[in-house]
């Protein structure tokens, strides 16, 4: 089963229009029925193994009832809390006729729920009842679009565990038909101006009533494929201009949001890490631009790594078992503080780090910079490297232990008058690793000679 399927918008974009158009009927029917919660998150959908829930709905008779899509079995489901039940076939027909059937079971069951019966944030909104424009269902399509729901919800859920302020689910907006979670700052935000088609202002005023970063993934639309995004709001000044990773990411001044095209991440070498290092990398952008009280939100954040007071750790210390990387941490910190003092950041010393694990000094400090602790940015570490065997790891670590410098070059020079000045007599150092060591005012015991 592919994990990360193909999903061109041409390929399906009959089908693409009238789920939308599907979803919106049955979302509408919980918006109906939940009470109201912030930012309209009570009216959202939400991904499952086999498809999209709306999970319970409360009736007013004190029964409680679902409705979801199986995009396995192909059929939409309603299941009530007394054993109620009902399937509507997920075949190709108009929005009009599933509208009908969907009600008329309902009712069949005791569901009555009357809905406003009109698209919301679509151009040109058809009512329900009498749409028979949109009537396509390729099953297959639906499949894929299913598997990639499931990639982008479970990564969007990691994202959203390593926040502990106020963050909404990952959810699947039925109106727009994008899957997103946001995190807010706490503060409230400026009104926003609105303008969406189909869309009282007032709403959209309510869905961004506090300032806030977003990601999600759109399916596509006309002249546009699937891509994920990712935008603030308010915008903070130099946003646009803010350095995001990975590299393929892009800023569009249209929709002024980041974006990176799905098959970017569909064709990385680790989908995970290039989806985490948007989300993470765009956030952080999002947070230090505007002031956020990031140490406040974030689990386990780190202020700040000052190089011009302290030494970096010990590049023999390992962190998921690969040295360099805890000291290299520290330096990303300090490039990201402009703090490195007499340090340098992608040098000589980091890069075959870099290399080994599959990135580039500013990409990895711009992970460092959302990551922030050892925890999360050893995970990410992990990822770029899960096609490593452990000979290969073990060959890595020996190899940057005994990195010393070729006899008669300048380094070997430097070398020695540094060795001369911190360990006068220490002719037993031969390594950088132990020369740095030393420098920092760490211990390192004397070589025992031979024999």
């Amino acid at each position: 089963m592919e994990r990360w399927p193909a999903l061109r918008y041409d390929d399906w974009k009959d089908t693409l229009h009238t789920l939308h158009l599907w979803t919106q009927i049955v979302g509408k029917i919980r918006l109906k029925r939940e009470a109201f919660v912030n930012h309209w998150w009570h009216v959202t959908l939400y991904v499952t193994p086999r498809g999209l829930t709306t999970s319970s709905m409360p009736y007013p008779d004190g029964r409680s009832f679902t409705i979801a899509f199986d995009f396995l079995s192909h059929e939409l489901r309603i299941d009530g809390c007394d054993g109620e039940h009902a399937i509507v076939p997920l075949v190709p027909m108009s929005v009009a006729d599933f509208y009908e059937r969907l009600m008329a079971e309902l009712h069949a069951l005791g569901f009555d729920v009357a809905i406003s019966a009109k698209p919301n944030e679509v151009v040109d909104a058809i009512p329900f009842a009498k749409d028979t424009t949109h009537a396509s269902y390729d099953a297959r399509a639906a499949e894929r679009f299913h598997r990639v729901l499931l990639q982008a919800d479970r990564l969007f859920k990691e994202f959203r565990s390593e926040f502990v302020g106020k963050a909404s689910p990952s959810h699947f907006w039925w109106g727009s038909f994008d899957l997103a979670t946001t995190r807010f700052s706490g503060r409230p935000a400026p009104p926003h101006p609105g303008g969406f088609p189909n869309m009282p202002d007032a709403a959209t005023r309510e869905a961004y009533s506090h300032e806030e970063h977003s990601v999600g993934f759109w399916p596509g639309g006309p002249g546009m494929e699937a891509f994920f995004y990712a935008y603030a709001y308010p915008e903070p000044p130099g946003f646009p201009e803010a350095a995001v990773a990975p590299s393929a990411a892009r800023w569009n001044g249209t929709m002024r949001e980041f974006v990176l095209a799905y098959e970017d991440v569909r064709n990385a070498a680790d989908q995970d890490a290039a989806l985490l290092a948007f989300c993470r990398s765009t956030y952080a952008a999002a947070a230090d631009l505007a002031h956020w009280d990031r140490a406040a939100l974030e689990r386990g954040y780190i202020t700040s790594m000052d190089l011009t007071k302290q030494a970096p750790r010990s590049a023999k210390d390992k962190l998921d078992g690969l040295v360099s990387l805890k000291r290299t941490i520290d330096k990303a910190k300090a490039y990201n503080e402009g703090k490195l003092g007499e340090y340098d950041y992608d040098c000589p010393h980091d890069r075959p780090l870099f290399e080994f694990i599959g990135t580039d000094g500013p990409t990895f400090a711009a992970n460092v910079k959302a990551l922030q602790t050892d925890e999360a940015i050893g995970a990410w570490v992990n990822s770029l490297i899960a096609g490593k065997s452990q000979a290969e790891i073990a060959a890595f670590n020996a190899d940057r232990m005994h990195w010393h410098p070729e006899p008669g070059t300048p380094s070997a020079d430097y070398f020695a008058k540094l060795r001369d000045r911190v360990a006068p007599g220490r002719t037993d150092v031969t390594t950088w690793f132990d020369l740095l060591d030393l420098d920092e005012g760490r211990t390192v015991p004397e070589a025992t000679p031979a024999g």
